[in-house]
């Protein structure tokens, strides 16, 4: 069965992206999010290969297989659009190596704040990032998410160098042909049109986004977010 994996961290769209992907192409199966075990071991994985390699060959493998039986049997293929794999991309390339893997980015000006109003890297309640961010007792809210955003990044990068801006993708539909067609898929432009202004999981703005930040803030944020940031194109200047 073709298969294919986009990457991902958390509010950088892929929700909308695999919704999309998922109306336009019947044929397969294209899933968001679809094993729960995932929620527990993208945090464990993340310092552990061996335990991530034996996940993905055992318990996740056969899900998957188990997952494709009971949704679509006869899917001709299968897809997924998920963050929650980016600790354990570089098992799941390695198991599958004949997947088709992309990298799906959003830029961090955008990407951070939609974190923050959606409930992540809260100091103690809410969403938050299992693993601590170094000295995050210390850090702000703003700092924990701009780690969190630059170094979910940079482990999927390292497994999967093909990336695509979601910025592009909303704007442009010619990025959007290309990236179905190199996961073995179609998209509609008209679908496409249709789907560029819904919002899928909306963040509550109960804090401000980028422009309300003070300038201190932006600085800090955007010293911490550079580095991984220029590789996509973002923060340049």
């Amino acid at each position: 069965m073709r298969m294919f994996f986009v990457f991902g961290i958390p509010r950088s769209g892929t929700t909308w992206l695999g919704n999309l992907l998922s109306l336009a192409n019947h044929d397969w199966l294209v899933c968001h999010e679809a094993h729960n075990d995932d929620f527990k071991y993208d945090n464990w994985c993340t310092f552990k290969p061996w335990l991530a390699d034996a996940y993905v060959r055992n318990g996740r493998h056969a899900r998957v297989e188990e997952y494709i039986r009971l949704k679509k049997p006869r899917a001709e293929g299968y897809g997924e659009v998920t963050p929650r794999a980016r600790y354990f991309s570089a098992s799941l390339v390695r198991q599958y190596p004949d997947a088709r893997c992309v990298h799906l980015v959003r830029d961090p000006r955008t990407a951070i704040p939609s974190m923050i109003n959606y409930g992540y890297y809260h100091a103690t309640t809410g969403r938050g990032h299992r693993k601590p961010a170094p000295d995050a007792g210390q850090w702000t809210r703003e700092q924990r998410t701009a780690w969190a955003w630059a170094y979910g990044h940079n482990r999927i990068r390292q497994n999967v160098p093909d990336f695509v801006r979601f910025e592009d993708l909303l704007s442009d539909f010619d990025a959007v042909a290309a990236l179905a067609s190199k996961l073995g898929l179609v998209v509609d432009r008209e679908l496409w049109k249709k789907k560029r202004n819904v919002k899928l999981n909306p963040s509550k703005p109960l804090n401000p986004l980028w422009d309300g930040y003070p300038d201190g803030v932006r600085e800090v944020v955007t010293r911490m977010c550079k580095g991984e940031a220029v590789h996509y194109g973002y923060l340049a200047d």
